[in-house]
């Protein structure tokens, strides 16, 4: 290549910067071939708009990062009401326990069983032996005492003693009849009798299940003016009722009522 073409290259790449100044223009160079671009010079608007651009690049990307998201935020809640402190008192003595151990035994002791005691098998007749006081007795005509009704309960079994069902003596029961209540006979007003100075009437009657007599009766008397004296007397008894095998018994009965006289002088 020749001189001047490369001169004419020369001028046709200056013809793209028509701002350059002519005296920035390559000098040549004594080397074949040896060129280069001018430089251009940067003045100081350049470089602020430039810093402004870069400044308003990263603002935009900054803003269109996402957000990250918040911090969980942990609430410690402290308790602000006052500690109420309370003194206990001190535990009691050993003493103490042995209190109810006391009450226990008791306790234990009043519900233990009472043993039966024995009961006998048969009932002297002497027991029911009772004595009249004929002091406050007034004297009476003896003939309205003969004409006196005696009430005397009556079984429907018919004659006897049917009417109380199964009757047990007193050698058979388990237990045999107790008496609760037994009022005295009333003495016959008016009764005079020569050269007796003790009347017996045997009375014979039945104690039912329920305690009462039923069916009295003269079994042997040796003053029959006494006979319906001791009939209603006998008749007002109360028994508790003989027991066999754990069962309410009606059970036959003797008693011999004695009447003294010589209590009246």
């Amino acid at each position: 290549m020749k001189t001047h073409d490369l001169l004419r290259s020369t001028r046709c790449v200056r013809a793209h910067f028509p701002l350059a100044p002519l005296d920035a223009r390559v000098p040549l160079s004594s080397a074949r071939g040896d060129w280069r671009y001018p430089k251009t010079p940067k003045t100081g608007g350049a470089l602020v708009v430039g810093a402004l651009a870069a400044l308003g690049l990263h603002a935009a990307m900054f803003y269109a990062l996402p957000k990250p998201p918040p911090r969980a935020v942990r609430a410690v809640v402290t308790n602000t009401e006052p500690t109420i402190q309370i003194a206990l008192p001190p535990p009691p003595p050993e003493e103490a326990d042995e209190a109810p151990r006391e009450l226990v035994d008791q306790s234990a002791a009043a519900v233990a069983v009472p043993q039966l005691a024995e009961l006998p098998t048969s009932v002297a007749l002497s027991d029911f032996t009772q004595t009249v006081d004929l002091r406050p007795r007034v004297d009476a005509d003896v003939g309205a005492l003969k004409s006196m009704t005696i009430p005397v309960l009556r079984g429907r079994g018919g004659a006897g003693f049917g009417g109380a069902g199964a009757i047990f003596n007193l050698a058979q029961l388990d237990r045999v009849p107790e008496p609760i209540a037994q009022p005295m006979p009333a003495f016959p007003k008016g009764v005079r009798l020569v050269g007796i100075d003790r009347v017996v009437v045997e009375v014979e009657f039945i104690v039912d299940a329920e305690g009462r007599v039923l069916e009295p009766r003269i079994a042997s008397s040796n003053a029959h003016e006494f006979d319906h004296a001791a009939l209603a007397g006998v008749a007002r008894w109360k028994f508790r009722p003989g027991v066999l095998s754990g069962r309410k018994v009606a059970t036959r009965m003797s008693v011999p009522l004695k009447f003294d006289l010589t209590a009246r002088e």
